[in-house]
């Protein structure tokens, strides 16, 4: 057998200490991933050894959730430890999944190493007809916060706005469509025949990701019980702006104006 000699022992240490570096950097850079909601359920009912956890308040999961989804907070969850290889899904209803799609990353920095976040969300998996155990219909609210990281992480939306051109004029969400009608109910209809119309029931549109609808509506409009009144069978995830669009746009609007030799005082 041939023996080797010094630079070739050399070479072969490097390679040696290269692939070592190599699978520990693959092996600390795990992350977690989505998972559909059809997986899910064969897991559930497969009796799969999982956490499926809903991070959402108490209260919020005690008004309606997944069967089978057990609930934790985010905030609790994050400092709770499971067995590393244990799989752990993580459910939420924010837009995006973004306290789903944080606490993932967060888990995985801990060491889990089986770590997924329901695809959609609730409003997903409620899509689907999956089970569920709820009190009532869930109409979802979105706050302002939760729409503006949406939009800056680019999560796919739709954006109508319910308002008349002349409070459009005040100014719009990025991104946000028109909706043309004589008042909202008109407004609402037109909403209500456009999303039956994209839902369609051939497979290739069933296939296709969901995508989130936010309706914006003027301050002064019930938006929950009218969402829930025109919408509630629409198969489509669609939410409200919490507030309308006064809200959104009120960062901007509460920036003090600067006046005279006192730079940092507002306006009188």
């Amino acid at each position: 057998m041939e023996t080797l000699g010094p630079s070739k022992k050399i070479k072969v240490v490097i390679l040696v200490i290269f692939l070592v570096f190599l699978m520990s950097g693959i092996a600390f850079s795990s992350s977690w991933q989505w998972i559909g909601p059809a997986r899910v359920h064969e897991m559930l009912s497969e009796g799969s050894g999982l956490w499926f956890v809903d991070l959402r308040s108490s209260a919020a999961f005690a008004s309606g959730h997944i069967e089978g989804s057990v609930n934790i907070p985010a905030m609790e969850l994050r400092f709770k430890k499971y067995p590393a290889s244990k799989t752990v899904i993580l459910v939420d209803d924010t837009l995006g999944q973004k306290t789903a799609r944080e606490t993932a990353g967060q888990l995985s920095q801990n060491g889990q190493e089986r770590v997924y976040v329901l695809d959609g969300g609730i409003a997903a998996w409620e899509l689907e007809r999956y089970p569920v155990v709820k009190e009532k219909p869930l109409v979802r609210a979105v706050t302002k916060e939760e729409l503006k990281w949406a939009l800056a992480n680019m999560v796919p939306l739709k954006i109508f706005d319910m308002r008349d051109a002349s409070e459009r004029e005040k100014g719009s969400i990025q991104g946000s469509q028109p909706v043309e009608g004589k008042d909202i109910p008109e407004r609402l209809g037109n909403i209500r025949e456009l999303l039956k119309k994209e839902a369609g029931t051939d497979i290739a549109k069933r296939l296709k990701k969901k995508t989130a609808v936010v309706l914006v509506f003027p301050e002064t409009e019930d938006a929950a019980g009218l969402t829930e009144k025109m919408l509630r069978d629409v198969k489509a995830d669609v939410r409200y702006l919490f507030g309308g669009y006064r809200t959104f746009a009120m960062d901007k609007m509460k920036q003090p104006r600067m006046s005279g030799s006192c730079p940092a005082c507002p306006a009188q």
